[in-house]
Formats: C-alpha cells, structure tokens, sequence
C-alpha cells in the first residue's frame, strides 16, 4: 500500500484529501491545490474530463495471477516383459583413448640441462626433448611398431619427470607476473655513460624479479638467486651460496652458506633482509668444538637467512653486467628468452650495455671464507697462549736465582728481540669483533696479573702482549721509595 503522487507538485496526496484523476492521460493524478491553479505537466491540458475523489484512498499493486500447476506427464503403458520379446542389443561407441589423451596431455617440462650445456650459451639451456614413440617393456615385434594412434595403453602410461637433486627455475610459473611493467617500444641503453641505471633497466629486472618470486613474498631466497645465477651458466667459483654448501658436508653447511651470502650482501651494500631458517638436523655439540661448529651454532640461533629484496636484486645486477658486459650481455640475453620477457622486442642487442667496464661500479672481490679467517684466528690465539706460558714458565725459574733482576732483563730483551708471528688481516663480522675483544680483555687481566707480581719483587720491566700485531713490548715501571710520614 502507497499514496498517489501528484503529478503537478511531485508531492503524495493523503488519503484523506481530494485527487483529481485524468480520464485520457495513463496513471495521471493531481491535488486539490494544483487542480484549483492549473498546475499541469506533461501532456495533460485543462479540458481532459476528469474525476474528482473526495478522498484519495491508497493505491493497491496489482497481484499477478499465481502459476498454473505443471502438467503430471503421462507415463507410457508398462509392456509385458514376460511374453514380449528380448530388448534389441545396442553397441556403444568405444573411445579412441590415443586422441583423448591428446587433448589432455600435459606440455612436457623442460629436460634438465646437461654440464655441457651450461657452460655454452644460455639459449641452450632449456630444451624440450620430443617424447618417446618406442614402448621399452613391449614383448612382441608387433607392438613395437605400433604408433601412438595404434597403441592408446602407451598413450595411458604417461612419463615420469626425473626426481631433480636440487631447486630448478621454470619460466612463467608467477601469477603475480601481470603486475610487471608495461613493455617498451624498443630497446634502448640499459645504463649512463657513469653507470647509472636508466629506467629500461629497472622495469626489465622487475619484471624477472616477479618471475623468480613465484610466491610473492617481494623477495628471493638463497636458493632461487643461487639457481638462478646457475641457469646463466655462472661458474661455481662466483655462485657463493652453493660454493660453500656442496664444498663439504651437504645441507649441513647451509648456515655457514647463507652467512656467507649475507656478508657478500653487506659488503656490497646490496639490500636484503635476515629470515630465520630452522636447522634441526644439526648434530649435538662436541666436547672440542672446531671453528666451522662453533660458527653454525653460533649463527643457527637467530635470523642469519638473507632473502635479497627487489631493490637488491636491481643493484646486485646492475653491478654484475657493470663488471663485465660482454659476459652480462651473454647472460641477460640468455635470460630475456628463455623466460620469453618482451619476446615482441626480440634479441637483446649489445647496444644496451656500455663498451666497457666502468670503475669503481660493483666487482667480485676475492675474499677469503669465514672458516679459513676462523682458523688463522685460532691459529694466532694458540701461538699468543704458548708465549704467555713459556714466558710465565722462565719468571719461575728467575724467580729462584739470586740475580733475578739481570736474567730477567735479558729475557725481556731477548724475547723484544725475537720475531713477531706474522700478522693477519680479516674482514669483520658482528660475531668477530666480538671474539676479538674478548681475546682483548683476557690479554690485558693477564698482563696486569704479570704486573703485579713482578712489582711485588721489584722488578722494573714487564712483558705485554699486543692483541693487535701479536709482537711483544716493553713497559718499564718505576718504583719510587714512599718517605714514611708521623701523623699527629
């Protein structure tokens, strides 16, 4: 139930007010005060006969009539099947299964590249072997002739994929691969004369970055930037990653491998962040540690994954094919078709990239491994601890003779004189610096021992050890008489 609008004002009539209806124009209603002024729209004029109503009422929707029942459908007159005669076989079609499993066939994976083939161009990388017509466990001489359309159980058997021993990149696997950059025009100079990047460059890493991110975490893990770098061909001297984890010891090594990456991140201020990888399959502690134990139990505790973000990843190759473009042209152009990015472009060309390396842009520095400073570090503690000991075994011995003060000078002298163990030079970590100065502190409680107790036999000169050079000095201490004073 609703009111009658008037057409004139638009306002709704009461129902206890007069309406004025038109008799020509459809659903055409007026109140009393526009009736009165003539206040009409539309095509209604004044001489249309109408009705007056002296009270309005409420308008009342017309119901549809309600839906006809559904006819009950007849069913046929039941035959009897007793006395009637056997229903007539029907054959049905039989399935042409080879054709079927056309349709349904999934594409064949790219075949795994061979160790001749990853040292040749990238373009060689991934291949597609055709399938094989040949059925090995056939018994008889007539069905190894059979073709596919003639043997539809071959067709039924699809070919396993080897099981990979390690993380292989696939092209297009990213859903989130439409969020890439629009595709260019045509090619153009990838970076500035200084190095600087240009914005084609940026929008082409982006768009390979969201094709290896295939979980969409805006970020690459170890593995992935390793196999990654594998994929081009890299040699295994310049994949830190998986130099360090297949060196020794497998997947225990993954910590110290991941540590590795993370400094070589660091020094090259290459952006990234640290992720926790959980590593329970490491083996209980020893009761003599090495280097290499103490470092991945050490750093197994804490966030020491570096997953490379796509800024990262945007400098880190900038500055490989900065290093050397003839090799980065080789390597990118390997990349841009196997993963089909701006396949309308075609080739890279060797324009994009300069003529030739531009200093102080990026490079691989040689280094040497966590594990190797580690020991030359335990190496300079061992030989620090046997001077402290042998110099502490000749003060006994000085100790008994009457002329203690001249032996003692003497070895002071000869041991000023002997050659001090070579010194080394490390790049520091957090966990580094932080073994140093404790070697420090430990040094300096031993060297202030060794003062106080040759002042208690007064002695003039002491030995200390310098954790730095690991070379010994000489102190010398005056001891001067206290005259004694009578307090009143």
């Amino acid at each position: 139930m609703s009111l009658y609008e008037c057409d004139g004002c638009t306002e709704p009539i009461r129902p206890d007010k007069a309406r004025i209806q038109c008799h020509i124009c459809t659903d055409y209603n007026l109140c009393a005060n526009c009736f009165v002024i003539q206040n009409v729209s539309r095509s209604h004029i004044n001489n249309h006969p109408t009705s007056i109503y002296k009270t309005s009422g409420t308008t009342t929707p017309a119901v549809p009539p309600p839906m006809p029942p559904r006819p009950v459908p007849l069913l046929p007159p039941r035959k009897d099947t007793l006395n009637g005669t056997p229903p007539k076989k029907v054959e049905l079609p039989t399935a042409n299964w080879g054709a079927l499993w056309d349709i349904v066939k999934p594409r064949p994976k790219p075949a795994k590249a061979t160790p001749s083939q990853k040292g040749s161009g990238s373009g060689e990388l991934i291949s597609i072997s055709p399938p094989n017509n040949e059925d090995p466990y056939s018994y008889s001489n007539h069905s190894r002739n059979l073709s596919f359309s003639d043997s539809p159980i071959t067709k039924l058997r699809p070919d396993l994929p080897p099981i990979p021993g390690k993380i292989e990149l696939e092209a297009f696997t990213n859903p989130y691969a439409s969020m890439a950059p629009p595709v260019p025009a045509e090619w153009s100079p990838f970076f500035q004369a200084d190095g600087t990047q240009n914005a084609i460059f940026v929008d082409l890493m982006t768009t390979i970055f969201l094709h290896l991110d295939v979980e969409n975490t805006d970020s690459l893990s170890p593995e992935v930037y390793s196999a990654f770098l594998e994929m081009q061909g890299v040699p295994m001297e310049d994949n830190i990653w998986q130099k360090t984890l297949f060196a020794e010891g497998g997947v225990l090594n993954q910590e110290i491998a991941d540590l590795e990456l993370g400094i070589f991140y660091k020094n090259h201020e290459i952006q990234h962040t640290l992720a926790v990888r959980h590593a329970a399959h490491l083996p209980p502690p020893s009761p003599s540690p090495t280097a290499g134990e103490r470092i991945r139990r050490s750093i197994s505790l804490g966030a020491n994954m570096p997953m490379l973000s796509r800024q990262g990843f945007i400098d880190v190759m900038g500055m490989e094919l900065l290093r050397d473009p003839d090799e980065g042209h080789r390597r990118l152009g390997g990349v841009v078709r196997d993963y089909e990015v701006w396949r309308e472009l075609g080739e890279v060309p060797r324009k994009c990239f300069l003529e030739g390396k531009v200093e102080g842009k990026g490079g691989r520095g040689k280094r040497k491994s966590l594990l190797e400073m580690s020991e030359e570090k335990e190496e300079v503690e061992r030989r620090i601890m046997e001077g402290m000991l042998r110099g502490a075994g000749e003060e006994v011995g000085m100790m008994g003779s009457s002329d203690g003060n001249d032996d003692l000078n003497t070895d002071t002298e000869a041991e000023g004189n002997m050659p001090a163990p070579d010194s080394f030079t490390f790049e520091t970590t957090d966990e580094e610096e932080r073994l140093i100065e404790e070697k420090e502190d430990l040094v300096g409680h031993q060297a202030e021992r060794q003062v106080e107790r040759q002042m208690e036999h007064g002695m003039q000169e002491v030995n200390l050890s310098d954790a730095n050079t690991a070379t010994i000095k000489k102190i010398p201490v005056v001891i001067e008489p206290v005259e004694e004073t009578n307090w009143v």
